[in-house]
């Protein structure tokens, strides 16, 4: 596996080199690392609506850079006390990938030093019931994106005031809050294990020598950068006024479909949630123009499950009925 060197806290950046490494394991057959850190940011579910998940006065107020990623689930606050991975790998079929495989070096690592840290849920590490990392992962035809978060010491004050997570999500676990379900790493740890050290043991792990990505793939993250993880149009987007709404939180995530109606027919829909999946673009273009109410649009609804991890075609033609 070869190891990227980066060194820049600038969360446009950082989601620009990933993708690129993304590109380049399906193009090189290639497996790619890398450990990077955020300077004080919100990163947006590639599904979520980014004006529902935070306060974005706060945000701004802060200082807070707020960017959305290129894969589902949900919100996420990142800062200097915060080291994410990335592994981009290549693949043959999705349905092959060991996603519990791509967590070991981390629990390894983590457990070498006397934290006893499991893979808990679809996408969390935990300690002691409580989350200290979330992954997330989108797969292309041929290649795998894999990354994760290790809260060692996150500003959780911040965290719990900037966003805004539906609290259903937390009381289907059994805790009140946000602030009450996550924990640092750093409270698990002898004084002396800082996260510099944290991020060579994993270094070893993943490289163990890391290098500097060539001038070719540093000229194509900045073109990502400005095209895509730069621009407001990805980060926030427009979101219309929609004339129904129809959401739920299942096991899997929760989902918001939203529709533009005129004359009974939908003229937009827009799919929305921290769920994981694939591009939902032309699924949301299919129900242009099908009758709100007809039999055709609730079967359209229930082919979603087919881009939606998890999702079975009862639970969203459900929707609307309810």
């Amino acid at each position: 596996m070869i190891l990227i060197d980066n060194p820049s806290h600038d969360p446009c950046w950082n989601l620009a080199l990933e993708e690129r490494l993304f590109q380049l394991a399906g193009l090189t057959e290639q497996s790619y690392a890398m450990l990077w850190r955020n300077q004080p940011s919100v990163i947006v579910g590639r599904f979520q609506n980014t004006i529902e998940e935070l306060d974005p006065l706060m945000a701004e107020s802060s200082g807070v850079k707020v960017v959305r990623r290129s894969t589902g689930g949900g919100a996420v606050y990142h800062d200097l006390g915060n080291l994410n991975y990335t592994l981009a790998v290549p693949i043959k079929r999705l349905d092959q990938v060991d996603f519990q495989a791509l967590a070991v070096p981390v629990l390894e690592v983590l457990n070498s030093l006397g934290v006893p840290a499991k893979l808990s849920g679809r996408n969390d590490l935990t300690v002691g019931e409580l989350k200290f990392s979330g992954t997330a992962q989108m797969a292309g035809p041929k290649s795998l994106l894999y990354h994760g978060t290790l809260m060692y010491d996150v500003d959780l004050d911040r965290l719990s005031t900037i966003l805004r997570v539906d609290p259903a999500k937390y009381q289907s676990k059994g805790v009140k809050s946000i602030r009450s379900r996550v924990t640092n790493l750093k409270s698990w740890l002898p004084a002396e294990v800082d996260l510099d050290f944290i991020d060579k043991q994993l270094a070893l792990k993943l490289g163990p020598t890391k290098i500097q990505p060539s001038k070719d793939d540093l000229r194509e993250a900045q073109m990502i950068m400005e095209s895509k993880y730069g621009s407001w149009e990805w980060n926030w987007g427009r979101s219309p006024d929609f004339t129904a709404v129809r959401e739920f939180r299942f096991p899997w995530g929760r989902i918001s479909l939203r529709f533009q109606i005129t004359g009974g027919v939908v003229t937009r829909a827009k799919v929305y949630g921290d769920f994981f999946g694939g591009d939902l673009r032309a699924w949301e273009e299919s129900l242009e123009g099908l009758a709100f109410e007809g039999q055709q649009l609730t079967d359209r609804v229930g082919e979603l499950a087919e881009v939606i991890d998890g999702a079975s075609p009862e639970d969203l033609r459900g929707l609307l009925r309810s």
